[in-house]
């Protein structure tokens, strides 16, 4: 079986964790969603506002169930990150990892021209 997954940080393409989503992973596009934030600290952090303007740039793919065993030992689902559903109006639904814990003063990722959370290096600017 495979799930979509909505990834936001190394797990990104040309980023060093993108491998664990394995050879056979096949990428559905790059999305924004809304209703959550993004915050670093060396890695992602993010976090779920359910405010619309709040947005965050991804990729969407589809792995193995075999490969989502590899993304949450990363991740440290369910106790570090949480892997939970998101309700795409445009598309599929599909599953992303959200930081249920407090972060502190942590600061928030930068924002593209758009006002649109990213990290790292953005495909859009």
């Amino acid at each position: 079986m495979t799930k979509n997954i909505f990834v936001y940080g190394t797990l990104k393409s040309g980023y060093h964790n993108h491998r664990i989503l394995g050879s056979d992973a096949e990428f559905l596009g790059e999305v924004v969603i809304a209703g959550f934030k993004l915050f670093e600290s060396g890695i992602p952090f993010m976090k779920r506002t359910n405010n619309t303007k709040d947005c965050v740039l991804g990729e969407i793919y589809t792995v193995t169930d075999k490969n989502l065993v590899h993304v949450d030992h990363l991740e440290g689902h369910p106790t570090g990150y949480r892997r939970e559903p998101v309700y795409y109006p445009d598309g599929d639904d599909f599953e992303t990892y959200i930081y249920p814990h407090d972060l502190g003063n942590m600061k928030e990722s930068p924002k593209n021209e758009d006002g649109v959370y990213v990290y790292g290096r953005a495909k859009y600017e």
